[in-house]
């Protein structure tokens, strides 16, 4: 693999050379937010989407955006021409903003905010995973600023243990009785042709209006509204949705089997309609 570039605060250099300050309050208060976009064949899937989303999480916990994130759609062609040859045609691209350093860890300028931007590979598991399905566990949890992709990933680290010896591959937080969010996946459930996922309390991912559009192209009855953890009992399906996910089935939630503990029809559907939609995506020029 050939050394893997970044952008970091306007300049373009290998990942090993990128240096940010000890003082970040990125590090010191995970005061930052993030956003991650996939690339098709070299192309971004939605990055409008997912740029507003980066500018709303930013708003939302007042985190003013520097003079250059406007230029980040160009940033990001730039990056993904210069790791082409470690990426070939399919990688994800994660955008991160901080307040910066800060001496006295509380101070915040946005002269001296942290922007930076790189490349990952894709996870060889997605296949199977859309094949097989994920099984996971819930968490009596709400974020606090939940319309926010910010840094804080402190409850699903600190359960990471537990997810994996649950044999789980994702957390799903849940609060007085209702299902809001996956810890990096939003949540739907199918029940004959009546399709349901929860519209408060959580953060509403660029995947998630793509999983709604193609439902209701398909004729699916959508309910965007509160969904109570006893509902599970009776749904047939149910699956998540992410930018690194797309749509995966979810056959198991801590002792709840789902459909039998595979993947439904309907959910099959929609993933390979989602696949469709994106051999077919044609973005705006960068």
């Amino acid at each position: 693999m050939n050394k893997l570039i970044c952008f970091l605060n306007g300049q373009f250099l290998p990942i090993t050379e990128a240096k940010i300050s000890v003082q970040d309050l990125g590090l010191s208060r995970a005061f930052g937010v993030f956003d991650s976009i996939r690339l098709y064949r070299g192309q971004p899937l939605h990055l409008e989407d997912h740029l507003n989303r980066f500018r709303e999480s930013a708003n939302v916990i007042n985190l003013e955006l520097p003079d250059n994130f406007e230029e980040m759609p160009a940033v990001i062609k730039a990056l993904f021409e210069k790791n082409n040859a470690n990426f070939k045609t399919d990688a994800f691209v994660k955008i991160i903003l901080t307040g910066g350093p800060s001496p006295d860890s509380f101070s915040y300028s946005r002269d001296h905010s942290t922007l930076m931007a790189l490349m990952f590979g894709l996870s060889d598991n997605l296949a199977i995973e859309q094949t097989e399905g994920v099984k996971a566990i819930t968490q009596e949890y709400k974020r606090i600023f939940p319309e926010a992709k910010t840094l804080n990933y402190t409850v699903r680290f600190a359960l990471q243990d537990k997810i994996k010896s649950a044999g789980a591959k994702e957390l799903v937080y849940i609060h007085d009785g209702k299902i809001l969010e996956g810890s990096m996946s939003n949540f739907f459930l199918i029940k004959d042709n009546l399709l349901v996922t929860p519209d408060s309390g959580i953060l509403k991912g660029v995947t998630r209006k793509v999983a709604l559009h193609l439902a209701q192209e398909a004729n699916f009855e959508i309910q965007e509204r509160p969904v109570l953890l006893s509902e599970l009992a009776s749904a047939q399906e149910a699956f998540i949705t992410s930018t690194a996910r797309e749509i995966t089935p979810l056959v198991q939630l801590d002792e709840t089997v789902i459909g039998g503990g595979q993947p439904g029809v309907k959910t099959k559907q929609l993933i390979e309609t989602f696949k469709r939609y994106v051999q077919d995506y044609s973005p705006p020029a960068l």
